[in-house]
């Protein structure tokens, strides 16, 4: 499922991408939902307690400008990770983006071709993220890639990550980790001490073999 949102104060444009992005999951088996906003205070609003995979924004709103709508975003936790395709009728805004990070950039007329590239590019990069695990600790957001992760295991209120060079550990539940990793990872046991051949670990999440 991807989730996307536009905000745009065109309602033609913003009624045009809905239908060609929800044209582009049927087409490729790829399930959209896909939220409109037609302004920045009611876009702002909604990111304090909803995410999306990416945001289409307008750099040319009628009554706020859309790079420092980006900006602000940025400055939230919920917006250091947001990916932002930034919409405009002018090619010369691309380098004040630059500051803003943003994933793509469309000129207006949006041809067909562009957002399906757009779109496209975004469902292998969140294929990519899908190989990656992510923990939360007091230091901030951590990342390591599933093929460097040997096992999961819970001791008390922590999870620890057993990689090859060493071993992290954060607060959280065995459980959740289940959830995120169960493409990667079996759940063996989640109370008491297991044992795999050749290898004894404590409650774990051990690494599936294909």
């Amino acid at each position: 499922m991807l989730e996307l949102a536009i905000c745009d104060d065109d309602i033609i444009l913003c009624n045009w991408l809905e239908q060609k992005l929800l044209h582009y999951g049927k087409a490729n088996d790829c399930q959209i939902s896909i939220e409109i906003y037609y302004s920045a205070e009611q876009l702002l609003n909604r990111l304090e307690e909803e995410s999306y995979d990416m945001l289409f924004l307008d750099i040319c709103l009628e009554h706020e400008n859309g790079i420092d709508i980006g900006t602000e975003i940025r400055k939230k936790n919920y917006g250091k990770e947001l990916r932002i395709t930034y919409i405009s009728t002018y090619q010369e805004y691309a380098m004040k983006l630059f500051r803003i990070h943003p994933f793509d950039f469309l000129v207006k007329p949006i041809r067909e071709e562009e957002l399906f590239r757009v779109i496209g590019e975004l469902r292998e990069l969140l294929k990519e993220r899908k190989k990656i695990f992510e923990y939360t600790d007091t230091k901030g957001i951590h990342k390591i890639s599933y093929d460097k992760i040997l096992y999961f295991y819970s001791l008390g209120k922590r999870v620890h990550i057993v990689t090859s060079e060493k071993e992290y550990e954060y607060r959280g539940k065995l459980k959740d980790v289940a959830d995120v990793t169960e493409e990667y990872f079996l759940l063996m046991c989640s109370t008491a001490c297991l044992m795999i051949p050749n290898r004894p670990i404590k409650n774990g999440i051990y690494r599936k073999q294909y």
